[in-house]
């Protein structure tokens, strides 16, 4: 794919995606007490001075995520309906429990799982790093996005 492509598609997604990234942007920003006040109201009321915050909804965002926290999840693998081996299963399951701990899983979890319950959606990303400088063998590794704005489907 040529960069010029590339480009063209990125304008695609984002123009499509706009609307819904706005709302998500929104809703985080209001979540943390931010643009609780229209402009027009603050207008109305004489200035920022005159219009009060009071935090109301971050308790039950704290409910949900740290819920989540407790139970965090994880990936799961269970073999296919078409004669799956559970022992092939269960080497899989194990790989992946391996990369969620080298991961530090637990974050990348619980930063996704935030900003899905604060804005609708969050992201993990699957990624992949050398294991060392002289060597080509790599590992799969899970990565959190602390911006999930910077992420396009």
């Amino acid at each position: 794919m040529e960069a010029k492509e590339a480009l063209q598609l990125f304008t695609e997604t984002k123009s499509y995606w706009a609307d819904i990234y706005d709302a998500h942007r929104k809703s985080v920003r209001f979540s943390i007490g931010l643009d609780q006040w229209s402009d027009k109201e603050i207008k109305m009321r004489g200035g920022e001075w005159n219009c009060l915050n009071v935090p109301v909804l971050p308790q039950y965002i704290h409910q949900v995520v740290n819920d989540m926290k407790i139970n965090t999840p994880s990936i799961d693998v269970l073999p296919g309906e078409g004669g799956g081996d559970i022992e092939t299963a269960k080497i899989f399951k194990g790989l992946i429990r391996n990369i969620e701990y080298k991961s530090k899983s637990d974050s990348v979890y619980d930063t996704a799982g935030d900003y899905a319950v604060r804005g609708g959606f969050g992201w993990i990303g699957v990624d992949h790093d050398y294991i060392d400088d002289e060597s080509f063998l790599q590992e799969l590794k899970l990565r959190r996005f602390q911006n999930p704005q910077s992420v396009y489907i």
